[in-house]
């Protein structure tokens, strides 16, 4: 893991993201973007943004929806069914609206 994430650069996958605070581990984002090739990590991109104030949140989403926008071609799922990777950018565009709306995310009283 530690190999792949010494390689990471910025707008290009993978990427890896870690909010402290006072030395606290309060948030993280990885961008992955190919399962296949980095077998280590099992997922297109997970994250703990629904748990971040949106002072926070806003910048992380507009990094993620960057790279997959820079990202070129498809994914294929489990399923065979394929997904182009600018849809995972449109879908980033959404969440943040929906957080931005209060819908899928703790109110900023609760966030870490």
């Amino acid at each position: 893991m530690r190999r792949i994430m010494d390689k990471a650069f910025g707008e290009k996958m993978p990427q890896f993201y870690f909010v402290f605070r006072e030395k606290e581990l309060i948030g993280y984002m990885f961008l992955i973007g190919n399962d296949k090739m980095f077998r280590a990590f099992p997922w297109l991109a997970i994250d703990n943004l629904d748990e971040l104030p949106m002072k926070i949140v806003e910048p992380l989403m507009d990094i993620a929806i960057k790279a997959w926008n820079n990202e070129d071609g498809n994914i294929i799922n489990a399923d065979g069914s394929i997904t182009e990777k600018s849809l995972i950018a449109q879908s980033y565009k959404q969440r943040l609206e929906n957080y931005r709306h209060g819908t899928g995310r703790r109110s900023e009283n609760e966030c870490r």
